[in-house]
């Protein structure tokens, strides 16, 4: 007999599904204060005539001058500081010097084009940064972690993000709180953003998606979709099951942390969402399961034609206590994990801790008697409550082999 713990899981898990961060808090507002005025260039070409520091900040907004051109959308002012020779000799500063140099907050003028969809501004930028062969000029950071690319993404500013991909900006830098503009695009539903950065998506982005939920109160039932019920729309779950499934051989008997992270966080609505796309993907692919994964390994198949070779995953919701969710992976093909020699690991550990209610999934024809009869031993006082559990799948020579002298469990 093979030794299992029996012990429960420690309560790790997340119970209820609630989001572990605050959006509107993490998410700062747009750098787009309407006092802010336009920056007067007639001013500020003499004010660089006159010697003037192009790296000082203005003392309301606390922009850069560079900040502040870029701000209002001034090419001419942009060019005015970035080119005027004399002012940068001497000064002894470079016009990396200038388009790095910080406001407030580290925001550069980088990340407000980029905010802005400013893409003139950023090709001008690109210009001089090369020029100065400058690498990783697009890691600048203000004091969040935040690179122009988070700016892009968060004002849905998608020619701003093309050009800074295209330019060779890393398309998954994480901020100080491990957010990456994808993890961004996905908390804020920016579908074209993640269309974008779709290629850099990891679990540590999926683990966003199961902490946020949104729930249309007052909505007919009959009339809600994922949007609903998990936060994002048809659309945005489509592309990303896609693309999770699409580039791996899953049938190769692989572990899918989908799932798992699905059930950790204890989130029915996406495991549901996952399982279905798992059985279309299948059919599409009309895939026959080898001999071992067959529906006739189980007394009781499921109503799906095929079987999912992960079977861990059924023991690894029994025991985190989330019995829905054996039931419905169960149901959608995954199998329970037996031995070479009958031992029935998740039968044994629903009958300790009292799970009735799996107990005839997690029966199979494959199970050993000698495991039954450890199974009844371990139930203690529901002895007779998993007998006739068993008795729903369980043939009669066997419930009798098992209980030869009391068959009175069969009547309850």
């Amino acid at each position: 007999m093979t030794l299992v713990s029996l012990l429960l899981t420690p309560p790790i898990s997340p119970t209820d599904g609630s989001a572990v961060m605050n959006l509107p808090s993490y998410v700062p507002p747009l750098l787009c204060d309407s006092k802010v005025q336009t920056i007067d260039t007639q001013v500020l070409q003499r004010y660089l005539d006159r010697g003037g520091h192009c790296n000082v900040r203005h003392p309301g907004t606390n922009l850069s001058l560079l900040a502040w051109a870029t701000k209002s959308s001034s090419i001419y002012g942009i060019q005015l500081l970035l080119n005027h020779d004399s002012t940068l000799k001497s000064n002894k500063c470079s016009r990396t010097d200038v388009i790095r140099f910080p406001s407030g907050s580290g925001v550069t003028a980088i990340h407000l084009a980029s905010q802005q969809n400013f893409v003139e501004a950023l090709a001008v930028f690109e210009n001089y940064l090369r020029l100065d062969s400058l690498d990783g000029q697009w890691d600048v950071v203000d004091d969040k972690g935040w690179t122009p690319l988070h700016y892009g993404v968060r004002s849905n500013a998608c020619q701003a993000v093309d050009f800074l991909l295209y330019h060779g900006a890393f398309g998954s830098p994480k901020d100080r709180m491990g957010v990456t503009p994808l993890t961004l695009a996905l908390l804020l539903d920016h579908l074209d953003m993640v269309r974008r950065l779709i290629h850099t998506l990891d679990d540590h982005d999926f683990v966003t998606l199961l902490q946020r939920r949104t729930t249309m109160d007052g909505a007919d039932d009959k009339a809600k979709d994922h949007s609903t019920t998990t936060g994002f729309s048809n659309a945005m779950w489509t592309l990303l099951l896609n693309h999770h499934y699409d580039d791996v051989d899953w049938d190769d008997g692989l572990r899918d942390e989908w799932l798992y992270l699905a059930v950790f966080w204890n989130r029915a609505d996406v495991l549901a969402l996952i399982l279905q796309h798992q059985h279309d993907r299948s059919k599409k692919k009309s895939i026959v399961p080898p001999p071992s994964l067959s529906p006739s390994s189980s007394s009781r198949s499921p109503s799906s034609t095929y079987r999912l070779e992960d079977s861990s995953i059924i023991y690894y919701a029994l025991q985190q206590g989330k019995l829905s969710m054996v039931k419905e992976l169960y149901q959608a093909g995954h199998l329970v994990p037996i031995t070479p020699l009958g031992d029935n690991p998740c039968l044994l550990y629903a009958a300790a801790h009292g799970f009735l209610d799996v107990i005839p999934v997690l029966y199979t024809s494959t199970t050993s008697d000698q495991c039954l009869q450890l199974t009844l031993q371990l139930a203690g006082p529901l002895r007779s409550h998993v007998l006739h559990q068993l008795n729903s799948v369980l043939a009669i020579d066997r419930i009798m082999l098992l209980n030869p002298t009391d068959l009175s469990a069969l009547a309850l």
